[in-house]
């Protein structure tokens, strides 16, 4: 679904989480979309839980709807992945998973991963949490590159990561891990409780801006547009501007809308379409 001549807006299959995967198919496909970021969680398409004939049948019931991948997003924020984990034991388990997934985001035709910087201990000194975050990283991209795929670095809320909260932090993190295979990627939430503003992402990061989570806040919470308090004409218009060309996720979590996603998604389509830029 096109917003201007080079920005397309994605669905998320996350929103649906209570519901089958084909439900959230089915109303996109309604809505107008043509490209989906696929959030790899359960009961939908956990990695744990597939088998290669599952992975088949997601990429041909993709296509047969006329659906791009545009992002593959693995769950990772719960227990028990954390890259940057004290725990030898959790840690390995953790780049064990991204890797895999990694090879699923290839095996899907995708050429993009999320994933996230994990956290240290409330307690504990986040420079050191921080070189573990990237070493896993340097880890994963050798695994990234022999599959095609780029990593998106999501920037995450402070209470979400020690590590990965702004900005200067996620360029920081780019910046160390240092190759073409890891980038970063903006979410509207994380970017506006730091005072920052899409601009400020896409001046400083270019085409390493691989892409974008784009929903509204109040200033938290993943919500539906008209639901929060963001300013997606302006923000619209800087992404615009920026010549960035890809795709924004509606990547809405919230539970107030897990019993009627389809509203949430139509709502947000409505607000965004009216728009004049």
């Amino acid at each position: 679904m096109k917003l201007t001549s080079n920005i397309t807006l994605a669905g998320m299959n996350i929103t649906y989480r209570y519901l089958p995967l084909s439900r959230f198919l089915d109303d996109m496909v309604s809505l107008g979309f043509t490209e989906v970021e696929l959030w790899g969680g359960a009961p939908h398409f956990y990695s744990e839980d597939i088998e290669e004939k599952d992975i088949i049948a997601m990429r041909r019931t993709l296509s047969d709807r006329g659906f791009s991948l545009v992002c593959f997003t693995p769950e990772q924020c719960l227990y028990p992945i954390n890259i940057a984990s004290e725990n030898t034991a959790m840690r390995k388990r953790s780049i064990d998973f991204f890797k895999r997934n990694i090879e699923i985001t290839s095996e899907l035709g995708c050429d993009l991963m999320l994933v996230t910087p994990g956290r240290g201990y409330i307690d504990g000194d986040s420079r050191v949490a921080a070189r573990r975050s990237a070493d896993s990283l340097i880890e994963l991209v050798k695994t990234a590159e022999m599959n095609g795929v780029r990593l998106g670095l999501e920037v995450l809320r402070r209470d979400e990561s020690d590590i990965i909260y702004n900005l200067s932090t996620l360029k920081a993190m780019v910046e160390t891990v240092d190759s073409r295979y890891l980038g970063a990627l903006l979410d509207t939430i994380p970017m506006a409780l730091a005072g920052e503003e899409p601009v400020d992402y896409l001046d400083e990061f270019k085409e390493k801006l691989f892409h974008i989570h784009f929903i509204d806040g109040a200033p938290h919470g993943h919500l539906a547009w008209g639901d929060g308090r963001l300013d997606e004409q302006g923000y619209l218009r800087q992404i615009k501007e920026s010549g960035y060309e890809g795709s924004l996720s509606l990547e809405i979590t919230d539970a107030r809308y897990v019993e009627n996603p389809f509203q949430a998604f139509r709502q947000s389509v409505e607000q965004l379409k009216a728009i004049k830029m």
